[in-house]
């Protein structure tokens, strides 16, 4: 299960992509840039470029595109206000 709402979570989904080999086989097929690629219910973008950087972009687009901001923004407990 991942929280696509977290950068912290994103970012070890991708590295249990490259630890079990799935990144590698990806390239072995022949997957490009822009490549749609999915695996069981979720889709993702192909990137070349997956280092921290490119990978924080994609996330920042991602949740701009299901319209959410960025994480640590809502109060909690419900209803709570900042204190600054």
């Amino acid at each position: 299960m991942t929280n696509w709402d977290y950068y912290e979570a994103v970012k070890r989904f991708q590295k249990v992509l490259d630890a079990s080999g799935i990144n590698s086989a990806l390239r072995a097929k022949g997957v490009k840039e822009g490549d749609s690629v999915v695996i069981y219910e979720s889709e993702f973008e192909w990137q070349d470029d997956q280092s921290d950087a490119a990978l924080y972009q994609a996330f920042k687009d991602d949740m701009r595109s299901r319209g959410r901001t960025v994480q640590g923004v809502a109060a909690w407990p419900k209803g709570a206000k900042d204190s600054d």
